[in-house]
């Protein structure tokens, strides 16, 4: 094994990164719109990691990515859209909505290219795509410093 992977991590932080950015880039295609990044990507720790790196805890990174638009009318053909693209790609989806009278609407995803990933349609508030990746070989404090700050 090379020095500095762990053994239970199949992607790198580069692969991740590109996946997670792949993903939320392409669901944004397909809805449609005028898409801004709101955040990332940035990096993250994996689920119950403290960076350690020992044999209880291999440590790992994931990368997060927001992108943001104007919502529309009726987002439920979007939700459609959305829901069928994330299967085709192994994510196992589930819809879900908010309460009141005019509930937002939305659809979330794990699995596949990624950990987790979310689609909210609001009419007020616009829509999002919340992604985050596949946990990756990697420490946080390293590629923070050896990382370029993204530009918004």
């Amino acid at each position: 094994m090379e020095s500095g992977t762990s053994p239970l991590r199949a992607v790198s932080s580069d692969d991740a990164k590109q996946s997670i950015t792949d993903v939320v880039d392409r669901t944004a295609t397909i809805v449609d719109g005028d898409w801004k990044v709101l955040s990332g990507p940035r990096l993250g720790l994996c689920k119950g990691s403290d960076g350690s790196g020992d044999a209880e805890d291999p440590g790992g990174v994931t990368w997060v990515y927001v992108e943001q638009r104007p919502g529309a009318d009726d987002p439920r053909d979007d939700l459609r859209k959305v829901e069928s693209f994330w299967q085709s790609l192994g994510i196992t989806t589930k819809r879900y909505r908010s309460g009141g009278d005019d509930p937002d609407l939305g659809v979330s995803g794990r699995g596949g290219p990624v950990t987790s990933i979310d689609f909210l349609a609001s009419t007020e508030g616009g829509y999002s795509i919340d992604g985050e990746s596949a946990c990756a070989d990697g420490d946080l404090d390293e590629l923070a410093t050896s990382s370029p700050s993204p530009t918004p």
